[in-house]
């Protein structure tokens, strides 16, 4: 589970040379192993977003999905 603390818009081209936009998500979490909270910072597409039918909002507590590269394949609030 992680808590939304933050956001912005990005856009970039590709490698492929295709434009993207996106969310760069600011996000903390609990773990055991650390004292206080862990963060961490990803990026997901607005058409991920949109399929997972989600908008951030500050607090959210929220799980998130990852492919085996790393990235971001879904997000759903708690």
């Amino acid at each position: 589970m992680y808590k939304v603390v933050g956001w912005r818009d990005v856009k970039f081209r590709g490698k492929d040379g295709e434009d993207v936009s996106g969310l760069t998500m600011y996000l903390t979490y609990r773990s055991n192993s650390i004292y206080g909270e862990g963060t961490e910072k990803v990026f997901i597409t607005h058409k991920r977003l949109a399929e997972a039918q989600y908008e951030p909002v500050l607090g959210d507590e929220i799980n998130v999905w990852f492919s085996k590269s790393g990235k971001v394949q879904s997000i759903t609030r708690l």
